[in-house]
């Protein structure tokens, strides 16, 4: 790994450790603080709240050169985590709204069948004004 303290190897691997687990369980934090605490930087709560980036959806869109120019966010090591966590979560967000597509899908049949016969309908309509006019 690099680090050849012991302590602070056995702090990383469990901050890491309790994440994946976080996000492998599919559990979105809801909001940025949990968010931080989750890859313990909950510091950082007030810079992204002052910078309007309160929100779970901002924070997906957040781009690594945001992180030292607009929150100021120096430590390296701390950007890395950020922006792997982010990852993680619009990897688990594409996979639940992908979950939630499929079971749209499931669902759709009836109803596009549906939607089909009033377009039919509207071209029948549509083919008997033409043929009176």
């Amino acid at each position: 790994m690099g680090i050849n303290n012991e302590k602070i190897k056995r702090k990383l691997l469990k901050s890491v450790e309790e994440e994946l687990i976080s996000f492998k369980h599919g559990n979105m934090p809801g909001t940025v603080e949990e968010w931080l605490a989750t890859i313990d930087l909950s510091k950082y709560l007030n810079r992204f709240n002052t910078n309007r980036m309160g929100s779970i959806n901002r924070v997906l869109e957040i781009w690594e050169v945001e992180l030292t120019s607009i929150l100021n966010i120096e430590p390296i090591g701390h950007r890395k985590r950020i922006m792997k966590s982010i990852r993680d979560l619009r990897n688990l967000q594409s996979s639940l709204d992908n979950e939630e597509k499929k079971k749209k899908v499931k669902g759709a049949g009836p109803k596009w069948f549906h939607k089909a016969d009033d377009l039919l309908r509207g071209v029948d309509y549509a083919a008997r004004y033409f043929w009176v006019c």
